[in-house]
């Protein structure tokens, strides 16, 4: 998976604070991103990273 490297996962909780808040910034980056002819091509890697961590999480919650 190519987004499972730390460098290039969502870095949102370490955006600087600025006059702009970060939620319109953020919306902007998404609206960037729906112009991208890869769009559904990263959207679906997204996808599976999202879902592969969330059942590596329940796997280890229900292990403990």
């Amino acid at each position: 998976m190519k987004n499972w490297r730390s460098d290039n996962l969502n870095q949102s909780a370490f955006e600087k604070t600025g006059p702009i808040p970060r939620s319109i910034t953020r919306t902007f980056e998404k609206f960037k991103k729906e112009l991208d002819p890869n769009a559904e091509s990263d959207i679906i890697e997204e996808f599976r990273v999202s879902r592969y961590q969330t059942s590596a999480s329940i796997v280890r919650f229900v292990l403990w």
